[in-house]
């Protein structure tokens, strides 16, 4: 369960996070109504990049470290340059982002929906 949870670090789920917080402290709503539309959101965003991304990126960079531990890879490197590629008919381009340092963290979906 811990995995689907990786996206309220995001700045959406920080900020419905925050909004949650807010209703409950001020009892607009119960606090186990907010446990529950958190849980909501963590499969709302799991479905979604599972189904509605199609864009595909590559990135290049300098591995500083790795691990695997409980399932979960992660990954930090410096340097990185991230290329976005939307060839579509309306866009054409490729486009790059630059980044000083990355940690990126991959959890296997079958293994964290089991």
């Amino acid at each position: 369960m811990a995995a689907l949870q990786l996206y309220r670090q995001s700045a959406v789920g920080d900020t419905l996070s925050d909004a949650l917080h807010e209703m409950v402290a001020d009892d607009k709503i119960p606090g186990d109504l907010a446990t529950k539309v958190m849980a909501e959101f963590d499969e709302a965003m799991n479905k979604a990049l599972e189904k509605e991304v199609t864009t595909k990126t590559t990135f290049k960079g300098h591995l500083d470290s790795y691990r695997f531990c409980d399932q979960v890879w992660t990954w930090v490197a410096s340097d990185v340059v991230f290329r976005n590629d939307t060839a579509s008919l309306l866009d054409t381009s490729v486009k790059e982002v630059r980044a000083d340092k990355v940690k990126i963290v991959c959890v296997d979906a079958r293994v964290a929906q089991s």
